[in-house]
C-alpha cells in the first residue's frame, strides 16, 4: 500500500496525526534551534565550552550570635575597580576579559548604548562594550581590516576602537575602510578606529555590541556607564578548569583574613564579636551552559536556581512531546478497534502477531515521517515570519529591533532537525505500538466478532 492510498483509507485519521506530529516537531524543533543558539559553538561564541562567567565575588557572615546570618555580593563594578582589585592576577586562565555586556542580566542594549556621531553630523545609538584585548581571543571575531586593540592600548588608556562593518557603515559611509579615523562618542571623547569586524548577532548577546574600547579609555566618572559588569574567562581544559577553582579557593580564603581588601570594604559589617566573613568566588562561577540557562534575557535578576530552571526545561519538554504522544495514543487505539475483524481474519489465515505490529508500525512511521517534513517547513517558516515574536520569548527584546534573522547554522543544523525528529518517532511509535500491541492480544474469534 502507497502512502496515498494509507492517507486516502482514513483522511481523518491521517489528517489528524500528520498534523498533530507536525505541530510537536515545529514546537520541539524551536526550542531545539533556540538553545542550539545559546549552548553550541557558533560565531563568534566559538570556545563555548572552556568559557566561564565571574558577575560577583560572594560574601556571608558567620556568627554564633544573633546578629549573625547576613550575606552580601560584590559585583566585577566598574566603578569601583573590582576587576583591578580582585581579578586581574588571576593566573590559572588562558584568557581573561572584564565585560559590561556580559552580566547577565538582561537588557544589555538599554545599558550599554552610546552616543556616537557619524560622518554626516547625526548622533547614532550603538550598544558599546568595555573590555581588554583578551576579550577577542576568547570570542574569536573576523577582523575585515585592521586588528584589536593591544595590551599596551589597554594598559595606557588609549581611546581606541574595534567597530562592526555594519556600523562602521552608519557612521562612516559603504565602501569606506574607517581603520585610522576616529569618531566622537557623547560624553567620552574622541576615539581611532584600530580594527572592524564581522558582526556578531543579537542572539549571541554575551559577545554582541557594535563598538568594543579598553575599559580604560573611559573615565569611572562617565554618568552613562552602568556599573555592573562580569568578567569573562577562558580555560585550555578540564585540568586548568580544576586549578582555577583550586587557586579561587585560596585566594577566597585569604580574602576572609584580617587586613584583606573586602573586608576593608564592607567596614562594619557586623557588630557581633563573634562574627566571620567568608567570601568565595567559584559559588558564583559559571559554565557557559549554565550562564545561559540560568540568565533571563528580560529581567534584571536571578531569582531561579539551576534546578528550577532545568525542572522548567523540563515540563516544557513534558508539555512538547508527551502530551501529543498520549493524544496520538489514543487515537491509534481507537483506529485498532475498528480494524479488529481485518486483524482477526488476518491471524485466521495464518498471520502472525509480529506481522500485524510490524504493519501498524510502518504505516504510523510513514505518518511521521511525513508530519515531520510538513514540521520541518512549518518551522523555517515560522522562524521567517514570526522570527521577533518568538525569539522574544528567549533572547533580551532589547537587542532584537533590528530583526535579527537566525544563522542558516542554526536552522539547518542537521543534529537540531536529527534531535527533534528523533524524539518525536520514538514517542509516535510507542504511542502506535502499545494500542496495538494489545489489541492484537485479543482472541481471534473475539476480532472476527467485533462489530465495530
Amino acid at each position: 500500500m502507497n502512502i496515498f492510498s494509507l492517507i486516502r483509507e482514513d483522511k481523518l485519521f491521517s489528517s489528524i496525526y500528520i498534523t498533530g506530529t507536525a505541530m510537536a516537531i515545529t514546537f520541539t524543533m524551536i526550542m531545539a534551534i533556540v538553545y542550539y543558539i545559546k549552548l553550541a559553538d557558533i560565531y563568534p561564541e566559538v570556545n563555548r565550552k572552556n568559557t566561564l562567567y565571574l558577575s560577583s565575588i560572594n560574601v556571608t557572615q558567620t556568627s554564633n550570635d544573633a546578629n549573625g546570618g547576613a550575606g552580601f555580593g560584590i559585583y566585577m563594578d566598574y566603578n569601583n575597580s573590582s576587576y583591578e582589585t580582585y581579578c586581574k592576577d588571576i593566573k590559572n586562565v588562558l584568557y581573561m576579559a572584564p565585560s559590561t555586556i556580559s552580566g547577565g542580566n538582561g537588557k544589555s542594549a538599554e545599558n550599554n548604548t552610546r552616543r556616537v556621531k557619524s560622518k554626516n553630523g547625526v548622533w547614532e545609538s550603538a550598544i558599546t562594550n568595555l573590555t581588554n584585548q583578551d576579550f577577542f581571543n576568547i570570542y574569536e571575531f573576523e577582523f575585515l581590516s585592521g586588528a584589536p586593540f593591544s595590551a599596551e592600548d589597554v594598559e595606557n588608556n588609549e581611546c581606541t576602537a574595534v567597530i562592526t562593518r555594519d556600523f562602521a557603515d552608519k557612521i562612516f559611509g559603504k565602501d569606506v575602510n574607517p581603520v585610522g579615523e576616529r569618531f566622537t562618542m557623547k560624553s567620552c571623547g574622541d576615539f581611532r578606529v584600530c580594527g572592524v569586524v564581522r558582526s556578531a548577532s543579537p542572539l549571541t548577546p554575551d559577545s554582541y555590541a557594535q563598538i568594543y574600547v579598553p575599559y580604560t579609555s573611559i573615565s569611572v566618572n562617565d554618568s552613562y556607564f552602568v556599573s555592573f559588569s562580569s568578567v569573562v574567562v577562558m580555560v585550555k581544559d578540564d585540568e586548568q578548569l580544576d586549578a582555577l577553582k583550586t587557586e579561587l579557593d585560596e585566594w577566597s580564603h585569604k580574602m576572609s583574613m584580617e587586613g584583606s581588601p573586602i573586608l576593608e570594604a564592607v567596614g562594619s559589617f557586623s557588630s557581633s564579636i563573634n562574627a566571620k566573613v567568608v567570601t568565595s568566588m567559584t559559588n558564583n562561577m559559571e559554565t557557559h551552559a549554565a550562564h545561559m540557562i540560568l540568565t533571563d534575557p528580560n529581567s534584571a535578576s536571578k531569582g531561579d536556581t539551576l534546578n528550577d530552571r532545568l525542572l522548567y526545561f523540563l515540563g516544557i519538554f513534558v508539555i512538547l512531546l508527551f502530551v501529543p504522544a498520549l493524544n496520538l495514543c489514543g487515537m491509534v487505539a481507537g483506529r485498532m478497534e475498528k480494524r479488529l475483524p481485518e486483524m482477526g481474519v488476518r491471524k485466521s489465515f495464518g498471520a502472525p502477531r509480529h506481522t500485524l505490529l510490524f504493519q501498524v508500525v510502518k504505516e504510523n512511521m510513514i505518518f511521521t515521517i511525513v508530519g515531520g517534513a510538513f514540521g520541518l517547513v512549518v518551522t523555517w517558516m515560522a522562524l521567517v515570519l514570526f522570527r521577533n515574536s518568538i525569539l522574544e520569548l528567549f533572547f533580551d527584546s532589547s537587542l532584537l529591533k533590528n530583526s535579527a534573522m537566525v544563522s542558516g547554522e542554526a536552522m539547518f543544523a542537521p543534529l537540531v532537525f536529527i534531535f527533534a525528529f528523533v524524539s518525536i518517532t520514538i514517542l509516535n511509535l510507542a504511542s502506535a505500538t502499545l494500542p496495538a500491541y494489545i489489541s492484537l492480544r485479543k482472541p481471534i474469534v473475539e476480532s472476527l466478532n467485533d462489530k465495530q
